[in-house]
């Protein structure tokens, strides 16, 4: 990957050279699966903490049929476990569609009508700026790490934004 004229060959409106993007497209998978992370296909994995319910999001969330209902089942899941908060960690999202974005303000407001929170942590920044694009923080708070979204939303009660809800 030694290319001394690299820049000047970009510079002049030429492609990389193949060996080069080949390796940054490797480096890009490997710190993907580092993390735990995948770059293509929708992943979701899911924990409990408290009353609490963590999924964490990996991949591309579009919502294909499949993913559709793979992240329904998810949230079906962790309202019947007793949920009163869904956290969707969004750190390992390499991009987000429109139809992922109206499928979040839709359980956003199913959730709600069933006293559950559902926010949004630690989104990537291409993620972040698609969340600001269409103004999703008015309606579903995004925190810019897990640990202060479970900070904020473990507790036993917390407050939506025209009412308090008690779960004592």
């Amino acid at each position: 990957m030694n290319h001394p004229h690299y820049s000047e060959h970009c510079l002049k409106g030429n492609n990389p050279p193949s060996d080069i993007v080949h390796t940054a497209v490797s480096r890009v998978k490997a710190d993907l699966k580092l993390l735990g992370g995948n770059l293509y296909n929708m992943e979701i994995t899911e924990r409990t903490q408290d009353r609490t319910t963590i999924l964490t999001i990996s991949g591309q969330f579009n919502f294909s049929f499949s993913a559709r209902e793979e992240f329904d089942a998810a949230v079906k899941k962790a309202q019947e476990s007793g949920a009163r908060c869904i956290v969707v960690s969004l750190e390992l999202v390499s991009f987000i569609d429109s139809a992922a974005l109206g499928m979040l303000v839709l359980s956003h407001q199913s959730l709600k009508k069933n006293g559950i929170k559902i926010v949004l942590a630690h989104p990537q920044e291409f993620v972040q700026q698609a969340l600001n694009l269409c103004n999703l923080s008015g309606m579903i708070p995004i925190y810019p790490s897990l640990e202060q979204a479970l900070a904020e939303n473990t507790s036993r009660s917390f407050v939506f934004r025209d009412c308090a809800y008690d779960f004592s």
